[in-house]
């Protein structure tokens, strides 16, 4: 379930900008997505497929609110469980 149909885009942060640029080509990309940010989920899945990852390589998780693990990506574009 994402968001609203006419909800506001979130504010991609620089942070993201550049973990996100840094990503290799043909790289599998795992993100999670916290308890509150569901707009996240597309919003970060669209910036990827923009800058040429195949759709079939991004895997989005949302977390429960009561999660206590998550995948995350760090400023070299290298994701992992945090």
């Amino acid at each position: 379930m994402g968001p609203p149909p006419n909800a506001p885009q979130p504010v991609v942060p620089p942070f993201i900008q550049t973990a996100t640029q840094a990503i290799p080509a043909g790289a599998w990309i795992v993100a999670d997505i916290g308890v509150g940010l569901r707009a996240w989920g597309p919003t970060l899945a669209q910036r990827l497929i923009n800058l040429g990852h195949a759709n079939d390589h991004i895997w989005i998780y949302y977390r429960a609110a009561n999660g206590q693990v998550g995948f995350g990506i760090d400023r070299q574009g290298q994701f992992g469980e945090t």
